[in-house]
């Protein structure tokens, strides 16, 4: 048919069309959703498209006609990759709350008893309380070197008795944030214990960790280069390190395969100078976790599957997975997410021996681009840990996918479901029953939702 171009006919159309966007969304909800449910709405959509006489009926017509379709054609490839691995998909799409004030980089957060969250934000070097109920954010501290201060928020992690510790590599210490959301004391990254093989102190120094498990124990990865035959390399595979906080010692649990990273280094009037290449971002490689109750598991990608470690050994099954090649697109997209600087702690004066501060530092592009791209990445924004034990796995998709999606592992290291998010949206972390995400504008501004966890099978 021809498509009117007046106000009333256009109304008319607008109707018809929100319903079909209804339809969609209600799929998207769905806990399966079907092939008859995707072909429904393709064809829908596709009985849309009509001849029109004008350009700007045109523009009018197929610009939310090729966002709904491109919304069909994504839940249709992750129900067909869905059905042939034999995993449901739960579709988290619309939150169930939303805080209406951005932030600009959350790299942390953590749910407190009575509901409120404490987001850590890089970026503006902050720490602030946000109240869903409310709608109301609270700051906590200042920057600073003092009591109650920091200097920058890099991490944040979940203590014993509801406590939450703020890793802040700018003043080597911890700050604790009390149950109640308030600033508490700090915690010192050093500590003496008690007397070594000779008798005398030794001093445990604590450095960032990844996890701590509900018992307070520090999970981290053994340095990056380390001196072999008196000369620094980085070795193939890094030691998966457990401090215990209360007894000051630390066990190795397993290792971890790392992908290639070049290193050089050269002497001079007594020196040494090592200088260190950036590893492809797209580069196949190991993925580790620890789950609250202190399991240790690490994720491999040939073949893509899940291990555990520690306490027990246990392998899971192969996960089948397509083969993505890494195209131009990808490229670009990574280019677009490191066009800012990259804060790098260091410390300033001569020699290495003034304060510690954060210098922006540009990083160098690879030139070693694989042909395919792995089941996940190595980004420190594919992996989250549930509170009950189940593992978050981020997937890589197709770049014009813009449609998120996260493999779920159980403790016998087979993927429960699938969870499929709305574009421009991540997970950031879990609260008691809940999954926090945020979600991206078109000026990157990030919104912190949260949303009920979908029922497990």
């Amino acid at each position: 048919m021809i498509m009117p171009t007046d106000g009333a006919a256009w109304a008319g159309w607008d109707e018809r069309h929100r319903g079909v966007t209804r339809g969609m969304e209600d799929i998207e909800k769905s806990a399966i959703p079907t092939f008859v449910d995707v072909a429904r709405v393709l064809h829908l959509a596709a009985a849309r498209v009509v001849l029109v006489p004008t350009v700007a009926s045109i523009g009018r017509l197929l610009q939310p006609l090729a966002h709904l379709i491109m919304r069909a054609v994504s839940l249709l490839a992750l129900t067909l990759s869905s059905v042939v691995s034999a995993q449901p998909v739960r579709s988290l799409i619309k939150p169930d709350m939303e805080f209406a004030e951005p932030f600009s980089h959350p790299t942390g957060l953590k749910e407190l008893p009575d509901g409120r969250v404490v987001v850590i934000d890089t970026r503006e070097k902050s720490v602030q309380v946000v109240d869903f109920t409310k709608g109301r954010l609270h700051k906590l501290g200042r920057v600073g070197g003092g009591p109650g201060e920091f200097g920058l928020p890099s991490s944040l992690h979940a203590l014993p008795g509801d406590t939450s510790a703020i890793f802040d590599p700018l003043n080597s210490r911890f700050l604790l944030i009390t149950p109640k959301g308030e600033v508490g004391d700090i915690m010192r990254t050093s500590a003496s214990a008690a007397a070594g093989k000779r008798g005398g102190p030794v001093t445990v120094t604590i450095s960032q960790p990844r996890y701590v498990d509900a018992r307070g124990r520090f999970y981290r990865l053994g340095d990056d280069i380390q001196m072999i035959d008196g000369a620094p390399a980085i070795p193939d595979s890094l030691p998966i390190l457990r401090l215990d906080r209360l007894t000051y010692t630390t066990d190795t649990l397993g290792y971890v395969r790392q992908p290639k990273t070049a290193l050089t280094s050269s002497e001079g009037q007594g020196d040494m100078q090592v200088s260190m290449g950036v590893a492809n971002p797209f580069a196949a490689g190991e993925e580790w976790f620890v789950t609250p109750d202190g399991r240790v598991g690490i994720l491999r990608t040939q073949p893509y599957r899940m291990d555990w470690i520690a306490p027990s050994k246990v392998s899971g099954p192969a996960i089948p997975t397509p083969r993505l090649k890494l195209s131009e697109a990808h490229k670009q997209q990574w280019r677009a997410s490191r066009s800012a600087t990259t804060l790098v702690v260091m410390n300033s004066g001569t020699g290495g021996q003034g304060p510690r501060e954060a210098v922006g530092v540009r990083m160098p592009e690879p030139t070693d681009w694989p042909e395919y791209l792995p089941p996940f990445l190595r980004s420190g924004q594919s992996i989250f840990v549930a509170p009950d034990g189940r593992v978050w796995v981020a997937r890589t998709r197709e770049a014009k996918d813009n449609t998120p999606s996260y493999d779920v592992f159980d403790a016998s290291g087979k993927v429960a479901l699938r969870v499929a998010l709305a574009p421009r949206t991540r997970v950031i972390g879990f609260g008691r029953g809940v999954v926090y995400t945020l979600r991206s504008d078109e000026d990157d501004l990030q919104y912190l939702q949260r949303h009920r966890l979908p029922l497990y099978p």
